[in-house]
């Protein structure tokens, strides 16, 4: 499936981490390349711990005890400020819009820290409180559906071969079978490759900006 947040994809990112201290859980998440595919990329092992030092520290700062706490600060911290709202802001600003965030206000913010967790996920919903106390003002079929993400089809472009990846004047000869071999994988449907090509794209075309065609990788 091409789905997003498909089943297959939270399960190998269950795998992914399990066998990790808890500190590596969120990072191991939310990284597109799991660290053998960092190996054959870079020809050269990765050191987790130094790797995702930044998000190690911010778990380990957080004076909650609570996993759930302590994840809702790791991502209003770490992904929330670097990934999200720098998204948003360069994306609105692009198109001249003011975006606000009333959910981000900090008065609110410190109330909902000190509120349990269990009152936050229960009987199986997010944002149990927010949705109660919206019951009498929106329908049910809005308040309790399921959440939507909101991206880009990158999955389909993909697999139509709309991006494409340069494999030749960037990577070495490893990092280029690995890549060329996930390309495979996602075309032909074995596998969702959507994130790893994806980032990959990303940061071959940011080399040959930076760098031109010197095989900077190799």
């Amino acid at each position: 499936s091409y789905s997003y947040m498909n089943f297959s994809f939270k399960l190998q990112r269950l795998f992914r981490g399990i066998s990790h201290e808890p500190a590596l859980w969120q990072p191991l998440w939310l990284s597109p390349v799991d660290n053998a595919d960092l190996k054959d990329l870079f020809s050269n092992q990765v050191n987790l711990e130094e790797l995702f030092s930044e998000a190690i520290d911010e778990w380990e700062g957080c004076g909650q005890q609570n996993m759930m706490d302590k994840s809702l600060q790791f991502y209003g911290n770490i992904f929330l400020q670097n990934q999200i709202l720098t998204k948003v802001d360069r994306t609105s600003m692009m198109h001249g819009l003011e975006v606000r965030s009333p959910f981000l206000d900090i008065d609110l913010i410190n109330c909902v820290r000190k509120i349990p967790s269990y009152y936050k996920f229960r009987k199986g919903h997010s944002k149990y409180i927010l949705k109660k106390a919206m019951s009498d003002h929106l329908p049910s079929s809005i308040i309790w559906r399921k959440k939507v993400g909101f991206s880009a089809p990158i999955a389909n472009w993909l697999q139509e071969g709309l991006i494409t990846v340069d494999t030749e004047n960037i990577w070495g000869s490893n990092a280029s079978r690995l890549i060329n071999k996930k390309v495979i994988e996602h075309q032909s449907r074995q596998e969702d490759q959507r994130l790893f090509l994806w980032n990959i794209y990303l940061l071959t075309e940011f080399l040959k900006r930076h760098n031109g065609n010197s095989g900077f990788l190799r």
